[in-house]
């Protein structure tokens, strides 16, 4: 899945994306606003590369399954309540993160690394984390569930303001 416009009326109770049973699927460069639910739920699938996405969900912005071994970075999460839910009675291993490398991430910063963290009343990870060094990645790593941690979250550059950072309003 690339290079698409997903978008439910926040009136339905629909997914943005449903990836179910799928091994080593790409999911890349997708504007999703997902309604009242999910924005992307991976459901029994792994080795899945999602990346360089922007969504937005009045729930968890994305949902794992017992879904494991992907990687997921360089997203823009933007959702009413926690970005992520991992839900299995064995958490599966997860990187959400890549090498940090330079190059503009989605919302413009100079590095590539984790993913945003947004809410629309700008009290997301990624809005309110520590960059004391101001290079745009977040002092403190954000975990999401065993196994499942962000490294390198992304922090808005101090040249980007709460206001500009880039929210999907997709209908």
């Amino acid at each position: 899945m690339t290079n698409n416009i997903i978008s439910a009326p926040t009136s339905y109770r629909a997914r943005g994306l449903y990836i179910a049973s799928s091994p080593y699927s790409l999911v890349t460069r997708n504007t999703i606003s997902a309604g009242s639910y999910y924005g992307i739920e991976l459901w029994f699938s792994s080795n899945l590369t999602v990346s360089h996405n922007k969504v937005k969900s009045a729930i968890p912005t994305i949902r794992l399954t017992v879904s494991g071994n992907s990687t997921i970075y360089n997203n823009l999460f933007n959702g009413t309540s926690s970005p992520v839910s991992i839900d299995s009675s064995i958490i599966h291993q997860n990187k959400w993160n890549t090498t940090l490398q330079t190059g503009n991430n989605i919302i413009g910063g100079p590095y590539i690394g984790g993913n945003f963290y947004a809410k629309p009343d700008s009290s997301g990870y990624s809005e309110t984390c520590a960059d004391n060094n101001s290079d745009g990645i977040c002092d403190l790593s954000l975990t999401h569930a065993p196994n499942n941690t962000d490294y390198l979250p992304l922090a808005r550059p101090p040249n980007i303001t709460t206001s500009l950072v880039p929210v999907i309003l997709v209908h």
